[in-house]
């Protein structure tokens, strides 16, 4: 019996129909920016403030985005999972050799999109002053030492906030000694941020390894594309904070783990303990980067090992190796800390030599103050974390995968123990890039996702063709709409560094020392960029050795001429604010008359 010809086309028609509410879906959320406030996402002080444009931004992401997501999802339903079949098979077709060569492509292709949108968005700029001071503790790194004289004129070029100060007079950042190695190998290289990028890469390789063994290597893939898919994978990536390194090397201590596990179960079982050594020094890397975030969301798995080494002799051994392999990190961070502070247990970051306007002690503090900080940072994290790791199906599949298996009940526990920490902390963190507080819970949190797809795909057995397009249709438009807002915020703060330095980058200006006004105040006279807000407040820093091009020197009163004295051969300039008729930048550099 054939169907009446109204049967026949109704998917036809309920699919289009679909696809036009989608359509009108998406166009409704872009719509939003001719509303009052528009949909930007500014910066403002303090850190748990949020804009009317971000706030858009987040509940048009859930109202429209995930919706239209959805819908387009089920309107495609006959081409987005046969898609995703044939890529699958595709894959488990390789062997293993193709597969490694896949994922170093992978990786390739991951380091040359963040380094190029770094240059685009950022402009290969700051978005915290801390990064200023991690570079120049680098270049002091690179030049053999730890710390460096400082000059009479220091105070003179140099903010002190995030610097060091030890007994002798010696200045060094307060930096952990990643950070400072990362910087350091950056400027050996000629290429200051560039271990940053290898990071960001790294992370995707390591995520897509990570899942892949557990479950499969389709899956592996597409997670190890969802890092630069995340609105908070993706803009963090671009920055050269410490959090770009602890979260790559969390992400590849969980690899080493996988393959140490694997390695323990090989016939010839003296290699297994090689692999866990390894484990140990990545895990000890990490420590050095962000040494409390880092052990809050591993030590679960070191307490797991510690228990099962207690029933296991084999797992001892192990145990025994992960230990040695820490051994080196360890020495290390004492070895820094002693060259540093004088002190091997009193890191830079908590001696009384340490320079910042922020609270700096992980205190525990009063009764008082501990419902204020469960809201200002944990709370306030929590809700970052929601809306930057994958918006709503992130949260969703989280929630799935949580309890999928003990890898993932431990993965949680971790990130519980690390949003604990905010209890300890004085700072709330800024959320320009997600929560930046907590960067390192974007790897375990994508890991336990990746469980979370896995049971919504055996939950949706009887109609896995349709909602698994309809969640990878949710998945793919609200992350990539708000990863575009949320980098589109990040080229506005850049352009204001860009701007306030472009005329001491002009390539006719001779050797000089350009005389400043205050970065902050400077910044806040264009009524756009104070509109737009940054957490930047300071001037780049020169070398630690002065030799820069260009000196940028603080404009003090009765201290232009015995600069000028210490550094005959430089001509002197001002950086002044003109109006726009006078000099379309706004700013304009007035030469001082020769001494």
């Amino acid at each position: 019996m054939v169907n009446p010809p109204s049967r026949q086309r109704r998917p036809a028609g309920i699919d289009l129909a679909a696809f036009a509410s989608a359509s009108l879906l998406f166009l409704g959320f872009w719509g939003l920016g001719q509303t009052y406030g528009g949909m930007e996402m500014r910066i403002r002080s303090p850190f748990t403030h949020f804009s009317v444009g971000e706030l858009k931004v987040w509940l048009g992401t859930t109202v429209f985005l995930v919706p239209a997501g959805v819908l387009w999802g089920f309107s495609l339903r006959r081409w987005i999972p046969a898609t995703m079949s044939r890529v699958a098979a595709w894959l488990g077709e390789r062997d293993r050799n193709e597969v490694r060569a896949l994922l170093g492509v992978g990786s390739i292709g991951a380091f040359l999109i963040v380094r190029t949108l770094r240059a685009l968005v950022l402009r290969n700029g700051p978005i915290v002053d801390e990064e200023l001071s991690g570079r120049f503790g680098g270049q002091i790194l690179a030049g053999g030492r730890l710390t460096s004289e400082a000059s009479p004129f220091f105070g003179d070029f140099l903010p002190d906030r995030f610097l060091h100060f030890n007994a002798d007079g010696e200045v060094a950042s307060i930096d952990w000694l990643g950070t400072r190695v990362a910087w350091a190998i950056g400027e050996l290289l000629g290429q200051p941020a560039v271990i940053f990028g290898v990071a960001s890469a790294a992370t995707v390789a390591a995520v897509a390894y990570v899942v892949g063994k557990r479950q499969g290597p389709a899956m592996g893939a597409a997670f190890g594309a969802i890092v630069l898919l995340s609105p908070m994978g993706l803009a963090l990536s671009l920055t050269s904070t410490a959090h770009v390194l602890s979260r790559a090397l969390i992400a590849i201590t969980f690899a080493v783990g996988i393959w140490a596990t694997e390695a323990a179960r090989h016939p010839r079982a003296t290699i297994a303990p090689v692999p866990w050594v390894i484990l140990g020094m990545v895990a000890g890397a990490s420590v050095l980067c962000r040494p409390f975030e880092t052990l809050c969301l591993l030590s679960p798995f070191g307490v797991g090992l510690v228990r099962r080494a207690f029933r296991d002799p084999a797992t001892r051994t192990h145990l025994l190796a992960v230990v040695g392999g820490l051994a080196g990190p360890l020495l290390l961070f004492l070895l820094h800390n002693q060259g540093t502070t004088g002190h091997p247990f009193t890191p830079p970051y908590f001696s009384e030599g340490a320079q910042s306007d922020e609270g700096r002690g992980f205190i525990i503090p009063g009764l008082d103050i501990l419902w204020y900080r469960f809201g200002a940072n944990i709370s306030y994290n929590v809700f970052c974390l929601s809306a930057w790791f994958l918006g709503p199906v992130g949260v969703l599949l989280t929630v799935l995968g949580t309890n999928a298996s003990r890898f993932t009940r431990t993965l949680m526990v971790g990130v519980g123990v690390h949003l604990a920490l905010g209890f300890a902390h004085d700072n709330s963190g800024v959320h320009l890039v997600g929560p930046i507080h907590y960067g390192e819970t974007f790897v375990p949190l994508l890991l336990v996702a990746a469980r979370g797809w896995a049971r919504l795909r055996a939950f949706a057995a009887n109609h896995r063709t349709r909602i698994l397009s309809m969640a990878m249709g949710a998945l793919l438009v609200s992350n990539m709409c708000f990863s575009y807002k949320a980098l589109e915020g990040l080229a506005k703060h850049a352009e204001i560094m860009d701007t306030l330095m472009a005329p001491l980058r002009h390539p006719d200006l001779p050797r000089s020392i350009v005389f400043v006004p205050n970065y902050a105040l400077l910044r806040d006279s264009f009524p756009a960029f104070k509109e737009t807000g940054s957490v930047v407040y300071e001037w780049p820093r020169p070398k630690p050795d002065l030799s820069d091009h260009v000196l940028i020197a603080r404009h003090r009163k009765g201290r232009l001429d015995e600069i000028r004295a210490a550094f005959p051969d430089r001509a002197a300039f001002r950086l002044v604010r003109v109006p726009a008729s006078v000099d379309f930048s706004g700013l304009k550099l007035t030469p001082l008359p020769p001494k």
